[in-house]
């Protein structure tokens, strides 16, 4: 049976840094059964409808979603396809970080009967701070500006989201078919190499063709892959915009706190416990040092 794996977020970054890594690397992933793997990326999702779809019914709307079915036609004979994208289950300016309940729970459940009662579920942790951080980004992106108490006062409706996120993923799709990834990303590589571990796939080489080398901070590094993920180019073309950036080393990160240390101290404050609790669940369990 075919495995359907729906690949969350997080947002600038597993998306668009594990296509990078599949278009270099392409012919060295297969699954646990030796076959290749599929993988449908931030540009595909989006052209094939499924990404306006999703949110249509994410935001409380009805219909279909036959994007699904069109890049899974494109499979091909592969075993294991991967649809990955940061906004399949909302965004922070329109339907909150993971929808509204009934759309989100509606949602999952066209993507499972739409996936042959096979689908599962990746999506990834975000330190509390940093959820704040992402809502941040978006709002200040479309022209809006935020105070410090407007940030507290999002933290209860952001924490309760993720929350009932996971609940629904487990419930609906069986928590077998759920995994729980972390979103920091320190290292280009070992990110990617957790992330196929934890959906047993096999990396047939000891070398990988690495796209986040770049003499860019990591922040410069996201909008980069993000902009590759994204442009409408060829495979081969894309690939060699990749290559491009392999040339170069990867330079220290230089990003900045976005959100002022007051909040953030209160938001960890109101997240210590789940935080740890969920930082125990993690498939892909790294130390805290890391942080």
């Amino acid at each position: 049976m075919r495995r359907v794996i729906f690949h969350v977020g997080p947002e600038k970054t597993g998306s668009t840094l594990v296509q990078a890594y599949f278009d270099l690397n392409q012919d060295a992933i297969r699954d646990a059964g030796g076959k290749r793997v599929a993988f449908f990326g931030p540009a595909a999702v989006r052209d094939s409808g499924l990404l306006s779809e999703a949110q249509t019914i994410v935001g409380g709307g009805q219909g279909p979603i036959p994007g699904l079915a069109s890049l899974l036609s494109q499979a091909g004979d592969a075993s294991t396809v991967i649809v990955s994208h940061e906004s399949l289950f909302g965004h922070p300016d329109t339907a909150g970080f993971y929808g509204s309940e009934g759309g989100r729970r509606t949602l999952i459940h066209r993507m499972i009967a739409g996936s042959a009662e096979c689908g599962e579920f990746v999506f990834y942790y975000k330190q509390p701070h940093k959820l704040i951080e992402s809502y941040y980004r978006h709002h200040v992106m479309h022209g809006g500006k935020l105070a410090p108490m407007d940030y507290l006062e999002r933290v209860p409706l952001l924490k309760m989201s993720f929350v009932e996120f996971k609940e629904d993923l487990e419930s609906l799709a069986g928590a077998d078919r759920v995994k729980m990834l972390d979103a920091r990303i320190q290292d280009a590589d070992a990110f990617f190499r957790r992330f196929c571990a934890a959906l047993d796939l096999v990396i047939e080489k000891h070398a990988l063709a690495v796209p986040a080398q770049t003499n860019k901070s990591w922040s410069a590094l996201k909008t980069e892959l993000s902009r590759i993920a994204n442009a409408k180019m060829a495979p081969a073309e894309r690939s060699g915009w990749l290559r491009a950036m392999a040339a170069i080393p990867l330079g220290e990160s230089s990003d900045a706190p976005m959100v002022p240390r007051i909040v953030t101290d209160l938001v960890e404050r109101v997240y210590r416990d789940e935080h740890q609790k969920l930082m125990s669940q993690l498939a892909d369990k790294i130390p805290e040092s890391v942080s």
